[in-house]
């Protein structure tokens, strides 16, 4: 049936975006919040 396979597609899709939302924003915050990263304070991090 038309509908169990759409059904099928749109868990598919949210996995999919489930799986990049932390990544994303995660990446999000450090892209505009360069002076507050704690990485950026380790001399063993950055040459």
């Amino acid at each position: 049936m038309i509908v169990e396979g759409q059904n099928e597609d749109v868990r598919r899709i949210s996995a999919r975006i489930a799986l990049a939302a932390g990544p994303t924003m995660i990446a999000g915050i450090y892209g505009m919040n360069f002076e507050f990263m704690p990485e950026l304070g380790w001399k063993s991090v950055i040459p």
